[in-house]
């Protein structure tokens, strides 16, 4: 029997900021006597809910299909978890993790941006992160769905990378405003 795989890192582990956790699901064989594992990071954003990307849970091979069978790994064990909802347009999906307490991390409230523009005085102005790019030299293809931390606070969800000459040179990430508007159910 062949397996698949799609290996994803996880990017942190339990700490005093919450948990990012492994992730698989397991699409539809494309072959007799196959199976195929797609492999992922989600957040914990609640102590039964966790984020992830959207890609993370579906079966490219069978257009765009979400996968039935989701397990998040927590503390070695491998529990169920099934989509409450997810979002297409910014590559996020909400679990519920099934017979496990999970430590959430919180969310960044408001970001600000200071500037002299022009002789004007110094502005300050507050606003709410909808996307962040992280550039690293320590970019590994997999770390989709993993967090991006301010001051041990969710700033956003990982998404995709940018490349540059070939090699990935930034995280993408969809920021803590964007996350906040799918967890509470706003429309975009």
């Amino acid at each position: 029997m062949r397996t698949t795989a799609l290996a994803l890192a996880c990017i942190l582990s339990a700490s005093a900021f919450g948990q990012c956790l492994p992730l698989k699901s397991h699409p539809a064989p494309l072959e007799a006597n196959t199976t195929r594992t797609i492999e992922g990071t989600c957040t914990a954003i609640s102590s039964s809910e966790v984020l992830t990307c959207l890609h993370n849970l579906t079966d490219s091979a069978r257009a765009e299909a979400l996968v039935s069978d989701i397990q998040v790994q927590v503390s070695g064990t491998w529990h169920a978890a099934t989509v409450l909802r997810y979002d297409k347009a910014h590559d996020l999906a909400l679990l519920k993790v099934e017979g496990v307490t999970l430590t959430p991390v919180g969310l960044l409230d408001e970001a600000f941006a200071i500037g002299q523009p022009g002789q004007a005085d110094m502005k300050t102005e507050r606003g709410g992160v909808r996307e962040i790019l992280v550039s690293t030299d320590k970019l590994q293809v997999g770390m989709s769905g993993g967090a991006i931390l301010l001051h041990g606070k969710l700033a956003g969800i990982i998404t995709s990378f940018r490349l540059k000459d070939g090699k990935p040179v930034a995280f993408v990430a969809v920021g803590a405003e964007v996350v906040r508007e799918f967890i509470n159910g706003k429309p975009k």
